[in-house]
């Protein structure tokens, strides 16, 4: 995997292999959403889209979440947010 990939495609069990709480939420079959549980936030990240949302805030980044019916890989950028 070259390095671009590597930065915009990270896999969501990073995020629990750094001890966050991950679930992806299906109940909306065309608008899935990644729910993470980091320390005392919550994060919501939507497919297909470049925001991560923490409660009413909106914080955007360059490149957005996908989803392939199994996986979400979001930007380590994104990662790093929600890692702070």
């Amino acid at each position: 995997m070259d390095e671009v990939t590597a930065a915009l495609f990270v896999p969501e069990t990073k995020l629990t292999e750094a001890g966050m709480t991950v679930n992806i939420n299906v109940e909306d079959e065309f608008n899935p959403v990644l729910e993470v549980t980091a320390a005392n936030s919550t994060y919501t990240i939507p497919v297909n889209k470049n925001i991560v949302l923490e409660g009413e805030t909106v914080n955007s980044f360059n490149g957005v979440t996908v989803y392939n019916g199994t996986h979400f890989y979001i930007p380590q950028a994104m990662v790093d947010f929600i890692s702070k």
